[in-house]
């Protein structure tokens, strides 16, 4: 009997030996798979921090393209109003050009109905008022009166004019005619 006991303590002993050996095996094991939990869960929490960081930027532009958005509706917005103000008066002025045309074969506003001038009738040209330019030929002769006229001044005027547009047109003739010219100018 002793021996069956030795053999069964022999036996429990090598289960407990057993067992031992497994428990640390399998604590061996958590014990690994807990330093590969917490070596995961830092990185994990790495890439949770820079996912939060690209979330955080996302939702920024999000709001920035609502805002924009928002922006360009009100602009839509005030633009579609404009052009409803400008159909409508178009409208009204259509219906009140409409309403000042009398007769509908006349175009415009009645103002065909004035004749264009005859075709046969000369109009002269426009006179142009050169006195500006300096030239004696070109002023105005003051007016003097309805009375006789002074016909020996006048014609001595125009005489002296004519010498000095000609001797003008001539100076490089004689350098003493030149000299004379500005004497009768001087006249």
């Amino acid at each position: 009997m002793l021996q069956k006991q030795c053999d069964d303590l022999l036996v429990k002993l090598n289960e407990s030996k057993f067992k031992a050996t497994t428990y640390k095996r399998g604590l061996a094991t958590l014990v690994d798979q807990i330093i590969t939990y917490k070596k995961n869960e830092v990185l994990f929490s790495e890439e949770i921090g820079v996912l939060k960081r690209d979330v955080a930027c996302k939702d920024y532009e999000i709001n920035v393209l609502k805002s924009e958005f928002e922006k360009v509706k009100q602009e839509k917005d005030g633009i579609d109003f404009k052009i409803k103000k400008f159909d409508k008066a178009s409208k009204d002025l259509d219906q009140l050009l409409g309403s000042q045309i009398t007769d509908k074969g006349k175009k415009g506003l009645g103002y065909s109905a004035v004749p264009p001038p005859h075709p046969l009738i000369y109009n002269r040209p426009n006179k142009f008022d050169l006195s500006y330019s300096g030239l004696d030929e070109f002023k105005e002769h003051e007016f003097k009166g309805y009375g006789p006229k002074d016909s020996e001044q006048e014609s001595n005027v125009s005489a002296i004019t004519e010498l000095v547009y000609f001797f003008e047109l001539h100076d490089h003739l004689n350098p003493v005619l030149s000299l004379n010219v500005t004497a009768l100018e001087n006249l």
